[in-house]
């Protein structure tokens, strides 16, 4: 009986082989069944898939669809890039003609902030399908970050005749021509997009738009509309309060301003601004604590202590106005204007010889810059 038990089990043993070999194909079948089932119900993949996968490839290590799937899982899940990018390479060398893999190639490679290289995959792409509008806007993006407006602004009106209905492409498009100061254009399609969705970004850049244009009302009206979606957006707060100091009405300003400070405290313009706007105003107290908030977030600003510095002179508050002005004369020991000031301290406590020294440098410096540009004229006259 025991003889009987053995034999039978070794049968079975082989017979399993057997059919493990034969079911192969099946088992390569059912991958590509769950993986269908996942493209198509939107299941997102999760970490335990990493096993499944890599289960698949020990039994066909060229399987396209497995690799291209582990390299999104490594790339997305797992925030591995360099093995996401062997995934990617392995699919290309057996299958050069595979699209979606260059393009994936290309995303990790700008992950590793390797530009050249992904702006190549990206061009593989293009050769394989020359209307994929996603590898000509990724170009596009890469240019646009190396502050090639131009180059990126091409790229993106590619990516735009490829898919007429991409708001990407035509934000692209829109901040290249802001950039380049085609402020009419970028306006256009700032406009088109807003047709189609509500987006801060897009309101605060069109409002910057209009300001650069000195159109004032619609730059408010863009400003108020980014504010109405992001309250707490310091940027828009801050030119906001801007635009309503160039309409003198300076306590919105002040509103802004403080706005600004209450989500970014180290905000050292919005300081040196609410600062001036309360000059303006006549509150001379809180402009100086304004303006001295704002120096210590930028100490080496010399024309900031030159204006301060002025501000305490005006108020014959002497020692504070030497204070900031020795401290701007230590970094730029030839600024006239720093000299200039200093004399006058000089001068109103009776130090008359300091005052003579220091205004005769302020002096000298006047003089040098007048025969320089006096120079400069006469090469330019001589030239023609």
């Amino acid at each position: 009986m025991l003889f009987l038990q053995k034999k039978t089990s070794k049968k079975l043993m082989i017979n399993f082989k057997i059919i493990c070999n034969y079911i192969k194909p099946f088992i390569k079948l059912l991958i590509s069944i769950s993986l269908f089932q996942v493209k198509y119900n939107k299941t997102k993949y999760k970490i335990q898939d990493f096993y499944f996968f890599s289960k698949a490839l020990e039994i066909d290590d060229k399987n396209l669809i497995v690799n291209f799937r582990l390299g999104k899982l490594f790339q997305f899940k797992l925030n591995n890039i360099d093995q996401a990018i062997q995934c990617y390479q392995k699919i290309v060398q057996h299958q050069p003609t595979y699209a979606k893999a260059y393009y994936q190639l290309g995303l990790a490679y700008i992950e590793k902030e390797e530009y050249k290289k992904a702006t190549e995959a990206f061009k593989e792409t293009l050769k394989i399908n020359p209307r994929f509008s996603g590898a000509f806007k990724a170009i596009g993006s890469i240019f646009y970050k190396n502050n090639s407006e131009q180059i990126a602004l091409k790229y993106y009106q590619k990516a735009l005749e490829c898919d007429q209905n991409d708001i990407e492409s035509k934000i692209g498009i829109a901040n290249c021509y802001y950039l380049i100061e085609n402020f009419d254009l970028a306006i256009q399609y700032y406009k088109e997009i807003l047709q189609i969705e509500q987006n801060e970004e897009i309101e605060y850049n069109l409002g910057n738009c209009y300001y650069m244009k000195s159109q004032i009302d619609n730059a408010v009206i863009h400003y108020q509309n980014c504010l109405k979606i992001n309250f707490q957006k310091p940027d828009c707060l801050y030119n906001l309060g801007n635009v309503y100091c160039i309409k003198q009405d300076f306590y919105k300003a002040l509103e802004c301003f403080l706005q600004t400070i209450q989500y970014d405290p180290e905000n050292s313009a919005a300081l040196y601004n609410l600062a001036n706007t309360y000059y303006l105003l006549d509150d001379y107290e809180l402009a100086c604590d304004y303006f001295e908030k704002a120096i210590k977030i930028e100490p080496g600003n010399v024309q900031w202590r030159n204006y301060i510095g002025g501000l305490y002179l005006e108020k014959q508050k002497f020692e504070q106005a030497q204070d900031h002005l020795q401290k701007a004369l230590q970094i730029e020991p030839n600024n006239q204007e720093t000299n200039f000031k200093i004399a006058q301290i000089q001068y109103n406590l009776t130090n008359y010889d300091q005052a003579l020294q220091f205004l005769n440098v302020s002096i000298l410096i006047i003089y040098i810059f007048f025969y320089l540009n006096l120079i400069e004229c006469f090469i330019i006259k001589f030239k023609q």
